[in-house]
């Protein structure tokens, strides 16, 4: 029967300092990022190493892309709003010219009546 440690709420599990591999051995992963293995009695170990030119030139491709989406997303909203705002505004000024017009031809029938 394994041995567990006792379930108390106090109880920590101290994290196992795990030395780099020696320079003349050779390890499969020595190529990756990130790797797990998981032991026979349960423990599980993360490893973290650093990312290679590949790794840095990829991530600076997708946040240049992100980029470059959002600035195209933002342009095109522009690209919309400047026609629709100068509909706008000649809209306005076409209302006003023709309550003008109207309030002039409104007067002039109202004289007539009199």
């Amino acid at each position: 029967m394994p041995s567990r440690p006792p379930e108390r709420p106090d109880y920590f599990p101290e994290p196992e300092i795990i030395p780099p591999d020696r320079p003349g051995r050779r390890s499969s992963r020595r190529g990756s990022f990130v790797w797990m293995t998981l032991e026979q009695d349960g423990t599980r170990r993360i490893h973290v190493a650093r990312p290679g030119w590949f790794t840095i030139g990829l991530a600076l491709l997708i946040i240049s892309a992100a980029i470059a989406a959002l600035i195209a997303l933002v342009l095109g909203a522009f690209l919309v709003l400047v026609p629709a705002i100068a509909i706008l505004v000649f809209g306005l000024i076409a209302a006003s010219m023709l309550r003008g017009y109207l309030d002039r031809l409104r007067a002039r029938f109202a004289r007539r009546r009199r």
